[in-house]
């Protein structure tokens, strides 16, 4: 289940090296979606009202999961949660998650693709996981 940056296609693309996998939107009920502090990504935080939207990866092969654990970095680890897919059906996913405070501010998604997602592009084109890259 990606929640952040990995829901922009083109973002995928790059961390997949071209390859291609069965996206549809899906959410995580009972998670919210925050702000890291000193960079554009975020990570999710409990939150029993909350409700993350995002979109739903199938068919992920070895290669996929090692490309995406190291695009996350070690600051994220995998969980496994209960997403609802597009048809309202419970799915068990892996989400990564980080250590964020549930204090933090909202992330959204369109004001990163306007702010930043140009730049994270051109770290990813220079073989450079964003998270490596001060200020991202």
């Amino acid at each position: 289940f990606f929640y952040g940056t990995l829901i922009d296609p083109d973002i995928r693309r790059l961390v997949l090296a071209g390859r291609t996998l069965a996206v549809e939107p899906a959410s995580l009920a009972g998670w919210r979606r925050v702000a890291l502090p000193g960079v554009s990504y975020p990570t999710i935080v409990v939150d029993p009202a909350g409700c993350v939207s995002g979109a739903l990866a199938r068919g992920a092969d070895a290669d996929a999961c090692r490309r995406l654990r190291r695009y996350e970095g070690r600051q994220y680890r995998q969980i496994t949660a209960i997403v609802n897919d597009a048809e309202g059906g419970a799915v068990s996913a892996r989400v990564f998650v980080a250590p964020g405070k549930s204090s933090a501010p909202d992330w959204e998604f369109e004001s990163w693709l306007r702010r930043h997602k140009q730049r994270v592009q051109t770290i990813l084109r220079r073989g450079v996981r964003p998270a490596a890259a001060a200020g991202l």
